[in-house]
């Protein structure tokens, strides 16, 4: 990949990256479909899908089309294409736990947008959604399914989620120098957040933690009530922006707390030099993030009904962005 090519590519990228201001500039649209207007104006997209569902399927078919021309660059450094081959995967995740969902339950009433040939062929079981996908996909779902104790589509969903920040862990401790301090920033809150929701959900203990400690994991993976679990995560380093007494908003503010964190991290590693496998990682976490934060604000704007509800609604939006919003 030339240097010159490498910088040109780097500036087209950077130019569609969200910003605080466009970020707030989105918030203020009447409807989604002035956000879809603006984004359209800004040069952040291309077309002007004309319902939410069609947008939101054109926002992730973007952020797959942007990774895989990335990828196609990418061909001679294998660590760089394992990178981004692990961001699609996020991407479709959404598409795969549906399809799981619906082999173990029997249900046909579920919704699928990118990977509809796999859907087409309705899986009956765990063993038929496997021999059905390739690369990281198929990796994914074996180690799911080998983790699983009871097979139900939460355990498994959630080791599907897991499966992400395990072996992206596994790639960044590869990493030398500079290269290994700036990945580890990006992905710290994943590693801790998913370790905590591991711990609760299914009582195990993994050892992939940056700033939480092995008896705080050990602590939630033993927790008798979910008040204990909150007073866990009030302790963490986390603690001071976990302050919701319901478990569920905790980890939601967990959570958020990782994106905002990986936001900063990734900007900061992605508008340095030179082109590395940290700036490809660093691209893949923002093109994700900003795929992410656009359907919500989307999604929620959609909910806005004559205004009467549309402060409430835009301080909901703000407390799920990978943003730091006033």
């Amino acid at each position: 990949m030339s240097l010159a090519y490498t910088t040109a590519l780097t500036r087209v990228y950077k130019s569609q990256i969200l910003t605080t201001g466009t970020v707030n500039e989105l918030l203020e649209a009447d409807n989604w479909k002035d956000v879809v207007n603006i984004l359209k104006e800004k040069g952040i997209i291309s077309e002007v899908p004309q319902t939410l569902t069609d947008f939101q399927i054109y926002m992730k078919n973007r952020s797959l089309q942007i990774l895989s021309t990335l990828r196609n660059y990418t061909l001679s450094n294998k660590i760089s294409s394992s990178i981004i081959d692990l961001y699609k995967y996020l991407i479709e995740l959404d598409d795969i736990e549906a399809i799981i969902s619906s082999a173990l339950t029997r249900s046909l009433s579920f919704q699928v947008y990118l990977l509809k040939d796999l859907s087409d062929l309705k899986p009956q079981s765990l063993e038929d959604v496997v021999s059905s996908l390739n690369g990281v996909e198929r990796e994914g779902l074996e180690f799911a399914i080998e983790r699983s104790h009871n097979k139900t589509p939460s355990e498994v969903n959630t080791y599907l989620e897991y499966y992400f920040i395990y072996k992206i862990s596994s790639i960044v401790e590869t990493f030398k120098g500079d290269w290994i301090s700036k990945a580890k920033e990006i992905i710290c809150g994943y590693k801790d957040y998913y370790s905590a929701l591991l711990a609760y959900k299914l009582h195990e203990q993994v050892e992939s933690i940056c700033r939480m400690t092995k008896e705080m994991i050990r602590d939630i993976a033993n927790s008798t009530s979910k008040q204990e679990v909150i007073d866990i995560l009030s302790r963490s380093p986390y603690g001071k922006n976990i302050t919701s007494d319901d478990v569920y908003y905790a980890f939601a503010n967990f959570k958020r707390i990782a994106r905002i964190e990986a936001r900063k991290a990734a900007l900061s590693a992605f508008m340095g030099s030179p082109f590395t496998p940290v700036t490809v990682m660093a691209l893949a976490e923002l093109i994700r993030l900003d795929t992410e934060d656009i359907i919500t604000i989307t999604n929620g704007l959609a909910l806005v009904r004559n205004g009467e509800n549309r402060q409430k609604i835009i301080e909901d939006i703000k407390s799920l962005l990978s943003f730091e919003l006033i």
